[in-house]
């Protein structure tokens, strides 16, 4: 979402919130209008101008980055929003980046460096994928919030710190905390106020809102006019789970317009390149396969099902949610339309 950080400031005339007690400046690049985002910017604005840390939550592309520059704004900071990606970070690349070096600490260091907890003095220190460093790091990280200092490599003075230390993670640190991966302590430090990200299938309302934002977006990218689209398009993009969330959404209008330019944008398009995300299959760093599962339109049984009462269940349920539109239940199902209306033909024989 960094990219969508920037991209959306185009959009800061329109006022997409509409929040009591919200100062929408603040917020501008976040497109929603959803109760439960409407909550966790609430809790930000009334956040903000401390200096406690403050922990993200959220999956991967739902928007992290852009929470934590509103928090920036929101606080009215005066110094640099300062952001750091800390996957596949070591301690040495850990301590050097954000703590600097003294010139000759080690061989190639030829002059002194200033490291990033220093550059964004006065203002925000953002350190995302806080899940994944290790030990060392941790306790590195552990020092810097609770005592308010650090020390440079090759330095023995310590230097304050005066930026305000935002973190986030798409992984649940509490079971991290219990495996003993991740120190109890550091995680009650940055846990101080926690801010939750709904991921984009919780939050189905603000689709139509971004689907706008992003062809404005995208299109005046291309220097072309923003296309139209047909109304079926919402039905079937409510239909996804986006496992992806808002990130996949915009790569998703990002390739439709290119492919397509300024003619109206179709079903047929989308279809296309969903039954292509489907097809990618998220792996877990333990190796395993891995799909999301937590969805607001949940199926259960009162016990096992026989396979045509599930498969009766399932069309029932798509339809539900494409409100009956058969092209988009299809693509839900990952069958052809003129499959499931022979499905749906023979349910029809089999009730009578």
């Amino acid at each position: 979402m960094a990219g969508s950080c920037q991209s959306l400031h185009s959009l800061k005339n329109k006022r997409y919130l509409h929040l009591e007690s919200i100062r929408e400046d603040d917020f501008s690049d976040i497109v929603t209008c959803n109760s439960a985002m409407r909550e966790q910017l609430r809790y930000v604005q009334l956040i903000a101008p401390t200096q406690r840390p403050v922990l993200i939550l959220g999956e991967t592309g739902s928007g992290k980055e852009l929470f934590a520059h509103a928090l920036h704004q929101a606080g009215n900071r005066t110094g640099p929003f300062v952001a750091l990606n800390l996957a596949g970070l070591d301690d040495n690349m850990f301590s050097d980046t954000l703590f600097g070096h003294k010139k000759g600490t080690f061989s190639g260091a030829e002059s002194d460096r200033e490291g990033l907890v220093s550059r964004a003095a006065g203002g925000t220190l953002f350190l995302d994928e806080i899940g994944d460093i290790e030990g060392a790091a941790q306790i590195r990280l552990l020092r810097l919030i609770q005592e308010r200092e650090y020390y440079p490599l090759g330095c023995d003075t310590p230097v304050k710190c005066e930026a305000r230390i935002v973190v986030a993670t798409n992984r649940d640190l509490e079971s991290a905390v219990i495996k003993g991966t991740f120190r109890e302590d550091l995680y009650y430090r940055i846990a101080a106020h926690q801010v939750c990200i709904p991921p984009l299938r919780c939050r189905k309302d603000d689709i139509p809102l971004l689907l706008e934002a992003f062809i404005e977006v995208e299109a005046e990218s291309l220097g072309l006019a923003a296309p139209s689209y047909f109304p079926e398009l919402v039905t079937l993009l409510c239909s996804y789970s986006f496992p992806g969330n808002v990130r996949e959404l915009q790569s998703m209008v990002s390739e439709a317009i290119a492919r397509n330019g300024s003619r109206k944008l179709t079903q047929e398009l989308f279809k296309e390149i969903i039954e292509r995300q489907r097809q990618v299959v998220q792996v877990t760093r333990d190796g395993m396969p891995y799909r999301s599962s937590d969805t607001s339109d949940g199926i259960s049984f009162a016990c096992f099902p026989t396979l045509k009462e599930a498969e009766k269940v399932i069309i029932d349920k798509s339809l539900e949610i494409a409100k009956s539109n058969q092209g988009v239940a299809a693509a839900m199902l990952g069958i052809s339309r003129q499959a499931l209306n022979r499905r749906l033909q023979l349910m029809k024989g089999l009730r009578c």
